[in-house]
């Protein structure tokens, strides 16, 4: 009698709708970031576009909704990419935020307050 014994192994990513490529830019105004993201969901857009944010990690009580786009590049790549607002911002203040479906949270300093007029 001849046995054989077959072992496999799957490479899996840790979480298939786990944002990657996460940026961050000034908003179209002073008290507003933009954050953007991008999900590898087979372009369902599966995941919800939000932000949390606050001033530090403990505490992300203000929440950013954002919208979301399925992206195809050549049948090959197939992702959600997200981007929300976020607004109400105080100049030079720092931020902690993290987006939807992310462990780790981020941070960033909007811009300075304009100088008044000379």
């Amino acid at each position: 009698m001849l046995a054989i014994t077959v072992s496999l192994s799957v490479l899996v990513a840790a979480s298939a709708a786990a944002p990657e490529q996460i940026h961050i830019a000034f908003g179209h105004t002073p008290d507003t970031m933009s954050v953007q993201w991008a999900v590898r969901d087979n372009a369902t857009c599966s995941t919800p576009s939000t932000v949390q944010f606050g001033a530090d990690a403990a505490s992300l009580a203000s929440e950013a909704a954002g919208a979301c786009t399925p992206f195809n590049l050549s049948g090959q790549v197939r992702s959600s990419l997200h981007v929300a607002s976020l607004t109400g911002l105080a100049a030079s203040t720092t931020y902690t935020y993290r987006v939807a479906g992310a462990s780790d949270a981020l941070a960033f300093t909007p811009a300075p307050a304009a100088a008044p007029p000379a």
